[in-house]
């Protein structure tokens, strides 16, 4: 997806924890197709992460 491996982890913390409006924060500024397919997955199928 890219970034960075800090970037990564901190995002997987966030997600384990539910914030997803956080974790989005985290990879919107990205202009890497990769981060807008995740960005994009994460707005569609935010129901299904719990906290």
């Amino acid at each position: 997806m890219g970034g960075s491996l800090k970037r990564l982890a901190q995002a997987k913390g966030l997600l384990w924890q539910g914030n997803i409006d956080e974790t989005l924060k985290l990879f919107q500024t990205m202009g890497r197709k990769q981060a807008q397919n995740f960005c994009a997955y994460l707005q569609k199928h935010r129901h299904r992460i719990v906290n």
